[in-house]
């Protein structure tokens, strides 16, 4: 993950200020995950016993809307997290700010 993030991290419509630093890196299932962040969204949409690699980042990120939107300042966020497919090391998805707690 670390080498992965040296060369630079796209996380889509999230700005990334900086090096971002990995807080946490849990292998689990889309099931768990759903459990850690007290909500059913993930397992909606992927397969509850899909082997995920969930990693949270730390730093400064800024999320930026939809084209058209005028010059609406991007909201900022301290947390963003990345969903690594397990068993192909593709990324499905990224987000901010971080919800996971795990027990």
């Amino acid at each position: 993950m670390r080498d992965y993030l040296s060369r630079g991290v796209s996380l889509g419509k999230i700005g990334v200020l900086g090096q971002p630093t990995i807080t946490q890196i849990v292998f689990t299932t889309i099931r768990e995950l759903d459990r850690a962040c007290g909500e059913r969204y993930f397992e909606a949409n992927y397969p509850a016993d899909l082997p995920i690699c969930y990693v949270e980042l730390g730093g400064t990120f800024r999320v930026f809307g939809p084209p058209g939107l005028g010059a609406a300042p991007a909201a900022s966020t301290s947390t963003a997290f990345i969903l690594i497919d397990a068993r192909t090391g593709n990324v499905f998805v990224t987000g901010t700010p971080s919800r996971a707690r795990w027990a």
